[in-house]
């Protein structure tokens, strides 16, 4: 019997300690974590992008979750997820490709865990929304309504311990060993 990986996305809007609680989660849970291919890709980039440049994105944030996944690990955690690059490109352009669209349909994820805006902003030169962020967070809740979600609140510790705490209840409810 093949083995089922558990995929939990880490998702929210900019500078909600996404990234943090990624990191975190999958060394206590000895496992990976896929990394936001955005990232990589706007901090090489040498001009400003552009609406095709997301499915470009997109396509590289597959092959990286496809690569985690074949590790037969029984968790993968992703900082982010093709769901995140949707919400982007209708947030930024009010169009979305149908190749993200597709993909987001067909790859979903175990659970959800949406980072709330409850912590303080961070500069960074690839961020862009800090006065929308209640949006953005807003049009996660959205497009994970039907789906298994957990709002991530607290500051420090105490988000760290909720994000702990939300990966155990769900891996219980699942039956599953909580450590690779």
């Amino acid at each position: 019997m093949e083995k089922t990986v558990t995929k939990i996305a880490i998702i929210g809007a900019e500078s909600t300690g996404k990234s943090y609680i990624c990191k975190h989660l999958a060394k206590k849970y000895k496992t990976l974590f896929v990394k936001e291919y955005a990232r990589e890709y706007l901090s090489n980039l040498n001009s400003s992008y552009n609406y095709n440049d997301l499915e470009k994105i997109a396509i590289h944030q597959l092959e990286k979750e496809k690569e985690a996944i074949n590790q037969k690990q029984k968790i993968v955690f992703f900082d982010t997820s093709l769901l995140t690059i949707k919400i982007w490109s209708n947030f930024k352009y009010n169009k979305c490709s149908s190749f993200i669209i597709k993909n987001c349909e067909n790859r979903k994820h175990d659970l959800y865990i949406v980072c709330n805006n409850d912590i303080k902003w961070e500069k960074d030169p690839l961020r862009e929304s800090k006065n929308k962020r209640d949006e953005i967070f807003n049009k996660n809740i959205k497009e994970v309504e039907k789906e298994n979600f957990a709002v991530l609140e607290g500051t420090g510790l105490k988000r760290i311990k909720m994000a702990e705490k939300i990966c155990e209840d769900f891996l219980k409810s699942k039956k599953q060993s909580i450590i690779n």
